[in-house]
């Protein structure tokens, strides 16, 4: 059983436009790490190998990505605006929350 909760270590991207924080990633290339306890260095994609039950509860299908990834920006310029596939094995669900504009 994974111990709760679990903080992770900040993943910090430059960009031309700005910053990017990610805060839970399972992507490869950014794999979250837990930052303490116990679990200390252990990967986000490792803890889905291990005990993906734990972290989603039973739902979770074998072989399984954490399905979340939380970021924030930090902007100092114009971003565009992306166009991302409707259906399909590159498919996205994203959700936006502006801070300050």
């Amino acid at each position: 059983m994974i111990p709760c909760p679990l903080r992770f270590t900040p993943i910090l991207k430059e960009r031309p436009w700005g910053r990017e924080t990610w805060w839970i990633s399972d992507r490869p290339g950014d794999d979250s790490r837990v930052a303490e306890g116990p679990l200390a260095g252990s990967t986000l994609s490792g803890l889905m190998k291990s005990d993906a039950l734990s972290l989603l509860g039973p739902s979770v299908r074998p072989g399984s990505r954490f399905p979340l990834l939380v970021k924030t920006l930090e902007a100092r310029e114009w971003l565009s605006i992306q166009a991302h596939p409707a259906e399909g094995p590159g498919m996205k669900t994203e959700a936006w929350y502006v801070l300050d504009a």
